[in-house]
Parts: C-alpha cells; structure tokens; sequence
C-alpha cells in the first residue's frame, strides 16, 4: 500500500510531497522489484489504482511483464557509469590525438608555405625535377632510348 510507504523514512517525500500526491490522485497500491546488475542495485516500484483488482496484478503474465520492464529499466541504470568511463577515455583519446597533431604541425615546417620559403628545399626539389626529366629524355640512363610503358601501350 502507499500509505504505508509514506509511513517510511527512506522514501523521498522532500518539498514536492510526491507520495502524498499520488496518493491524492487516487494511486494506492504500489508493487516493488529488486534488480541487482554489475554496477547497480535498486528496486522499481510499479503503481496502481487504490481499487484495481489485487489479483489480475498477481496474474503470471503481468509479474513477468513487471520483472522484465525492471530488468529492462535495471540494466539500462547499472550502464550508466560504464557509458561514462567509455565515454571519457574516447574523449581522453581524442584530446591525445589533437595535442599530438598540433606538437607535430607546429614542431616541423612542413606546410607549403614553409617549404617555398626553405631554399634547401627548393633546391631538393628542382634535383629531383631535373632527375626524373634526364631519366626521362635519355631512356634507361644508358642512352639507349626505350620507349615508355604508357606510349606503348597506347600504339598497340
């Protein structure tokens, strides 16, 4: 019964009076069910009209009905906090990511900009360019003149 649960010390009764409301309301019986999942315990309680028929709330069905919606309700309070530890140590990760992106972009000039105005770098590259050009025009680097992949493939 409600009433007796207003009776109790434990329950919440605080500024907004709920018990008392629901019991104005009309809400008189009140049915409880433990769950007891890896981070969490509690109790449901399920309430029910003052003249609802104790016996049809008895019935088989419905008291499988109520430990599975508890079981339901349970499981998804007992994850909470496995969510939020989840939740943090991706964030965490995340964060790492960043600072160690940001250290490396701002610890190494390798922008385009940083590469234009490098003289050495400017010089790798036109070795490079004029390389691949002279392998390019002489063939195999042999003088000997052997005709491309590409070229080739397009005369077949």
């Amino acid at each position: 019964q409600i009433k007796s649960l207003m009776n109790d010390p434990f329950v919440q009764r605080g500024s907004g009076k709920r018990m008392e409301k629901l019991f104005e309301l009309g809400i008189g019986l009140v049915a409880s069910v433990p769950f007891s999942f890896q981070d969490g315990k509690g109790i449901v309680l399920f309430f029910s009209r003052s003249n609802a028929n104790p016996e049809l709330l008895r019935a088989v069905h419905n008291e499988r009905y109520l430990i599975g919606s508890t079981d339901l309700i349970g499981a998804n309070y007992s994850i909470r906090k496995a969510r939020g530890h989840s939740s943090e140590l991706r964030k965490n990760m995340f964060r790492d990511a960043i600072k160690k992106v940001r250290k490396e972009l701002l610890s190494e000039p390798t922008s385009i900009a940083s590469m234009v105005l490098s003289s050495d770098a400017m010089e790798q590259l036109r070795r490079e360019r004029q390389a691949a050009q002279d392998a390019e025009n002489n063939g195999d680097g042999l003088g000997m003149k052997v005709p491309r992949v590409d070229h080739f493939a397009v005369k077949l």
